[in-house]
């Protein structure tokens, strides 16, 4: 079993959904907002296990962190004004990418409508909403695009710390439903959701 080092368990959703079934240590990702190389990190996990990806913030600290403790190419952009189709072919990750993280706070609606989801395809996404903190208007904007783009939201407003801070989707056709509809929840601490013995959304 791999070392964890996400702050609500979404490295060991990635786990159970993209690694376990096939044992696949070849996979990809996006991280965007990646902030810290590895405290809190989404995909320092999958990197340790082999996962190639691409890294991007704009902050000027956690860049630098990224670059010297980090293997994935790093990239300093602001994810709302980036032409990801380059980017991506660039970096060899283009049009398929198992797993997207996206945590851009006030920004992450913004960030993930840039992104051209009609040629590029997930099999995860996590994606952080904050509606504890800005409501539900930023929340129903992601819904709205990531549902007219054919992903299903597996798990609605995951708590955290009893916080409702972020949606977890998958995309039907690219991921084992299967084992999928086991996390499937409403409004549950991520704990609960993973099957972890805290249900208050803390360890």
């Amino acid at each position: 079993m791999p070392t964890f080092y996400s702050q609500a368990g979404q490295d060991r959703l990635a786990y159970a959904l993209l690694v376990e079934p096939t044992d696949k240590h070849n996979g990809s990702f996006l991280d965007i907002g990646a902030n810290h190389p590895v405290k809190l990190s989404n995909t320092y996990m999958l990197e340790e296990l082999g996962w190639r990806g691409l890294l991007v913030d704009c902050d000027a600290y956690c860049l630098d962190l990224l670059r010297t403790q980090r293997k994935s190419p790093v990239l300093a952009a602001d994810a709302t004004n980036c032409d990801w189709k380059k980017t991506l072919t660039d970096a060899g990750l283009w049009p398929t990418i198992d797993y997207l993280t996206l945590d851009c706070d006030e920004n992450s609606a913004k960030a993930l409508a840039g992104l051209p989801l009609g040629e590029l395809a997930f099999s995860l996404i996590t994606i952080e909403h904050d509606a504890y903190r800005f409501g539900n208007g930023l929340r129903d904007q992601e819904r709205a695009v990531l549902h007219s783009a054919g992903y299903d939201l597996l798990c609605a407003d995951v708590h955290s710390n009893r916080c409702c801070f972020e949606d977890w989707w998958v995309k039907p056709d690219r991921i084992d439903m299967v084992r999928a509809e086991r996390y499937r929840s409403i409004a549950q601490a991520w704990t609960f959701v993973l099957g972890l013995r805290d249900v208050s959304g803390t360890v």
